[in-house]
């Protein structure tokens, strides 16, 4: 089956330079707002398909996005006769070599459990639900899985950091991919400056520079370092009291102790 050609700027055609040549099974690409990642999405997701027969899944945070992107798909392949059969209620197109493409959105992940696929595409995955990673989406791979492709704007420091972390240690299985919304060679640099003047610094180093940020919407910053210098030493004949603030959803859990004459032992 042919190939189709994307139109790459020169930093997408570096990832996917690497994706290409790369043993790696893990692709974390993480970019800054408007870098051009849903173009890397679409091209890896046509050709894998159209390569070899496979299954090709693809996962957005919403439905709607999942929606939009099979459209996207479709009008492509279509327009290159590769359609064998297609369901818009299913997200599933099917291609001539009987290659399957699925799209997911991941709010009610736990339907997602027990599928397996070739090729993965994890699309803003830093805004994934904590626990999709490891309860539905990781297992997938672990019978055929070949490659996925784990791409997002940074999000505080949840699921998408630790793998990232993960990634540096472990780069065998790993290639990180680090861009900024400035490395679009279409983006307006003098726009993106004066978004730069405009936007609190945590929120435009997240956003656009793509650094992992500690909750950039918090109101309280840098705590651990501000209190290391107040804390009482332990001491065997004290009582302590410990309070914790179990994070459940979307949210860190916190844990304080006092001792009997209420100063801070221990925070984290």
């Amino acid at each position: 089956m042919k190939h189709i050609n994307f139109k790459l700027h020169d930093k997408q055609k570096e990832i996917q330079n690497k994706i290409d040549k790369h043993n790696s099974k893990y692709h974390i690409i993480r970019t800054g707002r408007q870098f051009g990642k849903t173009t890397i999405a679409k091209a890896n997701i046509i050709n894998w398909a159209i390569k070899e027969k496979c299954k090709v899944f693809y996962f957005a945070q919403v439905y709607s996005v999942s929606k939009a992107m099979y459209f996207e798909l479709y009008n492509i392949l279509a327009t290159a006769e590769l359609i064998k059969s297609s369901s818009i209620a299913d997200l599933r197109i099917i291609l001539n070599n009987d290659s399957e493409i699925h799209l997911f959105s991941v709010d009610n992940y736990n339907n997602l459990r027990g599928l397996n696929a070739d090729y993965l595409i994890l699309d803003e995955f830093a805004y994934y639900p904590e626990n999709a990673w490891e309860y539905a989406i990781q297992p997938m791979l672990n019978v055929r899985g070949k490659k996925v492709l784990i791409m997002s704007t940074p999000n505080g420091y949840n699921t998408f950091y630790k793998l990232w972390s993960i990634g540096e240690m472990m780069k065998q299985d790993y290639t990180l991919h680090h861009y900024t919304s400035y490395d679009n060679p279409f983006a307006n640099s003098e726009e993106l400056d004066k978004i730069k003047q405009t936007k609190a610094d945590l929120i435009f180093r997240q956003e656009y520079l793509a650094e992992f940020i500690e909750d950039s919407g918090s109101v309280f910053r840098n705590v651990k370092e501000n209190i290391a210098d107040t804390l009482k030493p332990f001491s065997p004949n004290n009582k302590y009291y410990a309070g914790i603030d179990l994070g459940r959803t979307n949210d860190y859990t916190v844990i304080t102790i006092l001792d009997d004459s209420l100063n801070l032992v221990y925070f984290d």
